[in-house]
């Protein structure tokens, strides 16, 4: 018996159908199985980067350290190298100054020693002579009359001499008499009074002058000193400076390349996660197994080639 009119057709339909609902669900599986494969195949990737990416950034830090300390070290030594050039050249120039300040002081004393001598020898007025009466006549030890050193006065030159050096005068008095009146005792301490205060007056000119000249010098040689000094200390320190501004511009410079590669980094693994976030919801929402004969292409969407093959009657 021969099936019903139009009955053909229904069954090629229907054939169309479940050929299409059967393909449809093996190239759905397929894409599934191809999406889990990557996302394990991405997932075991991530798990091997991150450990390497660790310990690859904390070998960095490691170098960047101990390069770190050994630049420091460097510059250590170098400032110890430079401290103890500068420690012996201030030395140096500290005992030449000693020396020439010595030298100096030894000849302006003495030049001020030979213009005292000279002016005590030119300047200074003798003494008046003593009267005959005070001298007594019948003494051993009388001189002649004028002398000034009948009663036991020292010399002008030797006086001068003697208070220059910083001797007192009275040790070089020689004693006087025994048997000399009161009244010429009297006029002899008088006299020697006079002289002492005198003389004891120039002294303390020519002390003040010499202290000056001298204090004049040691300011000015010391003032030259310090100034060199000075260069020499501030020179050091802007080359210490500079030292220490370009091992602080490379530390800056190594801290931002290691937070760039840390923020490439956490960019690249918060993107795997979206990544891995995303998949887990499309994973969720797609469904496990489709409906028996139902797809996407219904009856009515049936593909064009069959369409064209099989018209409808």
């Amino acid at each position: 018996t021969l099936p019903k009119p139009g009955r053909v057709t229904e069954v090629c339909k229907e054939w169309i159908v479940h050929e299409d609902g059967a393909l449809a669900y093996r190239l759905q599986k397929e894409e599934v199985e191809q999406h889990l494969t990557g996302n394990k195949s991405r997932n075991a990737i991530v798990r091997e980067d991150f450990p390497r990416a660790r310990d690859e950034q904390k070998r960095e830090e490691q170098e960047a350290i101990a390069q770190y300390h050994q630049m420091v070290m460097e510059q250590e030594e170098r400032d110890a190298a430079v401290a103890r050039q500068l420690a012996l050249r201030i030395q140096k120039e500290e005992e030449e100054r000693r020396r020439r300040v010595e030298l100096h002081d030894i000849r302006v004393a003495r030049q001020m020693q030979e213009k005292e001598l000279r002016r005590q020898n030119h300047v200074s007025p003798p003494p008046p002579p003593l009267s005959p009466a005070i001298v007594h006549p019948a003494s051993p030890t009388h001189l002649p009359l004028g002398d000034v050193n009948s009663v036991g006065l020292p010399d002008v030159t030797e006086l001068a001499a003697a208070q220059f050096r910083g001797l007192s005068v009275r040790e070089e008095w020689p004693p006087p008499p025994p048997q000399q009146q009161q009244d010429e005792d009297d006029e002899v301490d008088d006299e020697g009074e006079f002289n002492e205060e005198e003389h004891r007056r120039a002294q303390e000119l020519r002390d003040e002058e010499l202290a000056r000249l001298l204090q004049q010098q040691e300011e000015r040689l010391s003032g030259q000193e310090l100034d060199q000094l000075d260069r020499d200390r501030l020179m050091a320190i802007e080359a210490q400076d500079k030292e220490l501004a370009k091992l602080l511009q490379e530390r800056e410079r190594a801290k931002a390349r290691r937070a760039r590669e840390r923020a490439k980094q956490k960019a690249l693994l918060r993107k795997q996660q979206e990544a891995a976030a995303a998949e887990e919801e499309i994973r969720g929402e797609t469904p496990t197994t489709p409906p028996p004969h139902h797809h996407p292409h219904s009856e009515h969407e049936t593909s064009p080639r069959h369409r064209h093959r099989y018209p409808d009657p």
